[in-house]
């Protein structure tokens, strides 16, 4: 039988209760009462005294706690119980021997030939350019990290010489590679704002300040005792060997960039979802992502993991670092990843081809044509030759490339960057096509620009490709530019 508690405890009652207490406490006589490196204490009583009242004390809590907020109290925080000596990250470092190529991203120019010079191997540069780095950085070397290094072997490097000519930048390269440098142990922590978000996976997170975010050890998340740190993952990517069929290893190389190649499907095939959605609200500027790859034969339907994403402040200081890992190995579909492969080659094909700047896709022999999912009064709809660039204008007059309604002219007069997307376009209108290719969603790969300034005068071409990368249609959605 239980006993409901009053508002208010008398004398008595707070006696008995505590007498209750300690009498549930079981107090080993002959356990020593010591702490590791100090003297013994005198034996002393008040530590009973003290966990009975603990005892009344949480009794007490619990009663108003369910007074306020009835039988189903919230549960509170988990915290992680990983012991601090435990929070090993589980990205390392890449330690090379004396007889083995070094891995030099991060390095200076002058870093690196130091380097090179005293190990007694010759050096060649090779000037690269670039829109997302800053000039004097080593960008890649060959061989790889990791070959083997004999003396007077020669050894090139990439360097970035300048920009890339007439390319739009937005200038974060230097809080990119001051972040490089950070990991790396090469430099001092970026310029950090008063508060920087660090998450990872698919959402553990935290906030740091600058002074916190400053010592690496506070980079270090974990859940469930696995424990992972972005800047230990970007040191790794920086260090990490690729092994070639060979035996020998690959040369690598950095890659920043503000559109990260990935089909995005309504699920992930090989890299882990934003782990902080839309916790970072006011973006100010496109993401970045930051990772480590090498010379590819075609195209890649996403990055190789881990994929570092940073996310900008106004004044271009780092307001998030993410760390973006590989999903598990059982999530990925084969056979869709190798579907999505050849669509994104051909889709990427299909905007050199338009452009003038390289070979047709796969076309099948016939081409539906569509505008906003319909048809045009200056088209029959199909194209019997659909590697004619000339053979998709809608207009009864102006013909390619002046003419408004023509899927293949909106590259054409559109001189940004294009990205692919796998899905209908969610932004540009491409009306209701028909069913046929309105029910052949997992064909459909859209080209637009990576992020419109609004939906209003947004534009896409909407590709549909088979799984072995056949174009058989195309739709174009929105009016883009005049």
């Amino acid at each position: 039988m239980t006993t409901e508690p009053t508002e208010d405890f008398t004398d008595d009652q707070a006696r008995r209760l505590l007498s209750k207490a300690a009498a549930t406490i079981d107090v080993d006589e002959t356990a020593p009462m010591t702490l590791t490196g100090l003297p013994e204490p005198r034996p002393r009583r008040w530590p009973v005294l003290a966990a009975a009242a603990a005892v009344v004390l949480a009794i007490g809590a619990g009663y108003l706690v369910a007074q306020q907020l009835g039988d189903d109290p919230q549960p509170a925080p988990v915290v992680d119980k990983t012991d601090a000596a435990d929070r090993e990250p589980v990205e390392q470092e890449h330690v090379y021997t004396d007889d083995q190529m070094p891995s030099l991203l991060g390095y200076t120019e002058d870093e690196a030939t130091e380097l090179i010079h005293s190990r007694g191997n010759p050096l060649r540069i090779r000037a690269e350019y670039s829109c997302e780095l800053p000039k004097g950085y080593v960008i890649g070397t060959d061989p790889g990290p990791g070959s083997p290094l004999a003396p007077n072997d020669e050894v090139e490097i990439r360097v970035i010489a300048g920009i890339l000519r007439e390319a739009r930048c937005f200038p974060a390269g230097q809080g990119v590679w001051d972040l490089v440098r950070f990991a790396r142990g090469l430099g001092p922590a970026p310029p950090f704002p008063d508060e920087v978000s660090i998450a990872v996976g698919e959402g553990e997170f935290v906030t740091l300040t600058a002074e916190e975010a400053a010592d690496p050890a506070n980079w270090v998340l974990c859940d469930n005792g696995e424990c992972h740190s972005p800047l230990a993952a970007l040191e790794q990517v920086l260090t990490a060997p690729e092994e070639r069929d060979d035996g020998y290893f690959a040369s690598t190389f950095l890659v920043v960039t503000d559109d990260l190649p990935v089909l995005e499907g309504p699920e992930p095939v090989c890299l882990t979802q934003d782990p902080m959605g839309t916790l970072v609200a006011d973006k100010v500027h496109s993401a970045t992502y930051v990772y480590v790859d090498s010379p590819f034969d075609g195209a890649r339907l996403c990055p190789p993991p881990p994929v570092i994403q940073i996310d900008w402040t106004e004044d271009q200081r780092i307001a998030s670092v993410r760390l973006r890992l590989a999903v598990e190995a059982e999530t990925i579909d084969e056979e869709t990843l190798a579907g999505s492969l050849e669509r994104l080659s051909s889709a990427t094909r299909f905007v050199a081809w338009a452009r003038g700047e390289g070979r047709a896709p796969e076309f099948a022999g016939r081409v539906r044509v569509m505008f906003f999912g319909g048809g045009a009064f200056g088209h029959p709809g199909w194209t019997d030759d659909p590697e004619s660039r000339s053979s998709y204008a809608g207009c009864s007059g102006p013909g390619f490339p002046d003419c408004a309604l023509d899927p293949v002219a909106l590259l054409v007069r559109h001189h940004g960057r294009v990205v692919a997307t796998e899905g209908r376009s969610t932004c540009a209108d491409g009306g209701e096509v028909p069913a046929r290719f309105g029910e052949a969603e997992a064909d459909v790969v859209r080209l637009e620009e990576p992020e419109p300034a609004s939906c209003r005068n947004a534009w896409a071409i909407e590709l549909w490709i088979d799984e072995d990368g056949v174009i058989y249609g195309v739709n174009q959605a929105g009016s883009g530019p005049g």
